[in-house]
């Protein structure tokens, strides 16, 4: 639902345009490398830029709970006067009919309350309770996926027309929001995720390593250097591979790197073997070591490998 304005435009409304249009430009070079901890801050910034030259009075991002799917938060506003902020997440019975217009990917664009549709009017109500005289919402979807939330800009003081040029204008600026949200809750499922997976990593004693070849390059994480007795300065190249085949306990070498042997070549899909390792501090332990490799090349030899060591001492003494 629209309402558009087909009035030539004047010299200043040209101007006025263009100034727009080279926010947008400015907003979307600002945004695209932005690190997802800036989001949140350059968006307040971006959405109090947009609003002010169109006297835009209330803007609102919203975006669906994940936890709770009926809920949709207000996660970022700007106000031109703070005492109308809303502060409180709203409910989809106080706006169904938007609610399946957004959920649908369409946007809801009206000059005044009155012109909603008879299927409106519980959403009309909700207008009217709040003080929205115009407004345009626009669904936040990337792709195909489903909406993550909407962009609603309101006019708390008078109606107004929303020209068809201007409508094209916001979609590109909620378009901008919308990546930049997608790439922060990208971000943020990683870092939960890696956060998830270090803490069952820990609470398991599990020590892990990644060995690429084609670099010539090994990382391992504190607990793997712990677990071996890592030195300090062996950081360069493929030292930390040489050190754990040398400490390899001498009646078990032979049979752990024929192993790790058939894993590389591609006889053996998954390593898993119980040897002994010499600590250089603590002596002999006992080590179960997991292993797979991560990537091939077209001949089959192997280009990245990964796995995790558990010392399993305390087990193998008391069987």
């Amino acid at each position: 639902m629209s309402t558009t304005s087909h009035a030539r435009p004047s010299a200043e409304n040209l101007q006025q345009r263009l100034d727009f249009e080279t926010l947008i430009a400015e907003l979307s070079s600002r945004f695209i490398h932005l690190p997802a901890g800036e989001v949140d801050r350059e968006i307040e910034d971006a959405l109090r830029l947009v609003c002010e030259p169109l006297g835009i009075d209330l803007a609102v991002l919203w975006q669906w709970s994940e936890a709770a799917p009926d809920v949709i938060v207000p996660s970022h506003v700007y106000c031109s006067d703070d005492g109308a902020r809303p502060s409180a997440p709203m409910r989809q019975d106080q706006y169904p009919w938007t609610r399946l217009e957004m959920r649908a990917g369409r946007p809801v664009v009206f000059a005044s309350p009155a012109t909603l549709p008879a299927e409106a009017a519980v959403d009309r109500q909700t207008c009217l309770r709040y003080g929205l005289k115009s407004v345009v919402a626009l669904p936040l979807v990337v792709g195909g996926e489903p909406p993550i939330g909407a962009l609603g800009l309101n006019c708390l003081r008078a109606e107004r027309d929303w020209p068809e040029t201007l409508l094209k204008q916001l979609q590109l600026v909620a378009q901008v929001f919308t990546h930049a949200l997608a790439r922060q809750r990208q971000e943020q499922r990683r870092i939960e995720g890696d956060a998830r997976l270090a803490a069952s990593a820990e609470l398991a004693g599990l020590a892990f390593y990644e060995v690429d070849f084609y670099a010539g390059v090994v990382h391992v994480d504190d607990r793997f250097r712990e677990l071996c007795g890592v030195p300090a300065d062996l950081e360069e190249g493929l030292q930390v591979v040489e050190f754990w085949m040398a400490q390899l306990h001498p009646d078990d070498r032979e049979r752990v790197l024929d192993r790790r042997r058939q894993l590389h070549d591609g006889r053996l899909e998954r390593l898993s073997e119980e040897y002994r390792f010499l600590h250089p501090t603590h002596g002999e332990r006992w080590i179960h070591h997991v292993a797979r490799v991560a990537r091939r090349e077209a001949t089959g030899r192997t280009l990245k490998s990964f796995g995790v060591l558990r010392d399993i001492t305390a087990t193998m003494q008391a069987e």
